[in-house]
């Protein structure tokens, strides 16, 4: 018997209430894994101190036009914004480099670990930055064994740099929990070499440049590890274990300044005295680290509002 209108009527409500409960048990399931992974992101340590930074991101004009055209001139750029940021009576400590933690940028270097084999396929590689000296301690960052960089190799390591402020010699190195761990379970990583450039000359003397080998620097550069430290979150807020490797440099595109009392209120005054260093140096950005943390949340915390 056909059923009647009015049981087709109850059956494609029936239907449609039951798509809509499903429907909202899609929602909320959705709405609670988001709430979680909102809530760990948060949680996350970044691997540096953030709620008493500043960063600050500065440019020059382009090389051609630049007063800053060297290692030595960058240095004496670098010294000169270090005393007028730390002449500021807020100001605790400030350090540089080409990029900061939560910045979403850092250089991918391929590398070799001396007296080693490279490997055949999958080169490894790991992010590289140029830091100076006392960069870690004014972050926060803990050097978990050995030390950091200190003002002597800083000279150095400007006086010896190709104009690329690439190092022309052995230079050192810290590398990332990770990357000891990776490289040298069981045992310290402190005096350990490895390379940055085309080959290991101890165990490869005949790669050339259809190995596939980074051909920017077909010089190996000999890094002494002098310090293990723990890592940082570079590219977000994600739970990161990167291999990184910092090596001393005096070049910048970042400036940290740790502040004492209201974090944000201290940024005007620190975007002026940078600008006052030299005509040519200029502040794009400025803002308080944890604003910048809360900014990485906002996309996760945006799909949670829908």
């Amino acid at each position: 018997m056909p059923a009647s209108p009015a049981g087709r009527r109850t059956l494609g409500l029936r239907v449609l209430v039951a798509g809509q409960v499903g429907l909202a048990f899609m929602l909320v399931a959705a709405s609670l894994l988001l709430i979680g992974s909102l809530s760990r992101m948060l949680r996350i340590d970044p691997g540096f101190d953030v709620d008493d930074h500043v960063f600050l991101q500065v440019r020059t004009l382009p090389p051609s036009l630049s007063a800053f055209a060297g290692n030595q001139d960058y240095l004496e750029l670098y010294r000169q914004t270090r005393e007028s940021l730390t002449g500021r009576p807020e100001v605790v400590s400030m350090t540089a480099g080409l990029d900061l933690p939560l910045s979403g940028r850092s250089n991918a270097a391929n590398f070799t670990i001396a007296d080693r084999p490279p490997p055949e396929a999958n080169r490894p590689y790991a992010a590289w930055f140029w830091v100076p000296p006392g960069y870690f301690r004014s972050m926060g960052i803990r050097v978990m064994e050995g030390r950091e960089f200190n003002e002597e190799t800083y000279d150095l390591q400007a006086r010896t740099s190709g104009l690329d402020g690439m190092p022309l010699g052995e230079t050192e190195a810290i590398v990332s929990e990770a990357f000891a761990r990776r490289y040298w379970p069981g045992e310290s990583a402190l005096g350990k070499v490895f390379y940055y450039g085309i080959q290991d000359p101890y165990d490869t003397p005949n790669l050339s440049y259809e190995t596939g080998w980074d051909t920017r620097y077909p010089t190996p550069v000999p890094l002494r590890i002098v310090g293990v430290a723990e890592p940082v979150n570079q590219m977000g807020l994600a739970q990161e274990a990167p291999l990184q490797f910092y090596t001393i440099g005096a070049r910048f595109g970042w400036l940290a300044v740790r502040v004492r009392g209201d974090v944000a209120a201290s940024v005007p005054g620190l975007r002026e005295a940078v600008e006052a260093v030299h005509p040519e140096l200029t502040v794009a950005t400025a803002e308080p680290a944890a604003d910048r943390m809360q900014r990485l949340a906002a996309g996760t915390r945006f799909q949670l509002v829908l």
